[in-house]
């Protein structure tokens, strides 16, 4: 499992709770991941293009809303696991 896998996974929770369970599951498969009930991502090899790819799919359809939801601990997260975020978390 990766860190990005990981990062995804928070992302997914978050948006639950902003978004709604449906609208989740709805905006992770746009951007080809699947979520499981609880916010557990199906892809253990996701990386930093299924990441960018996500964050593009959410600032589309719903704004800078979802993405600012989830900034601080995503940006968090990455620090400590060291990994590059998307141009939308800068």
């Amino acid at each position: 499992m990766s860190g990005y896998h990981d990062l995804i996974e928070l992302i997914a929770k978050r948006q639950m709770g902003i978004l709604g369970k449906r609208n989740t599951m709805e905006i992770f498969g746009k951007a080809g991941l699947a979520l499981d009930s609880e916010g557990k991502l199906d892809n253990d090899s996701a990386g930093y293009g299924e990441l960018e790819a996500l964050t593009i799919t959410l600032h589309e359809k719903y704004g800078p809303v979802p993405i600012m939801g989830c900034k601080i601990p995503v940006a968090r997260k990455a620090k400590e696991l060291n990994l590059k975020l998307p141009p939308l978390f800068a």
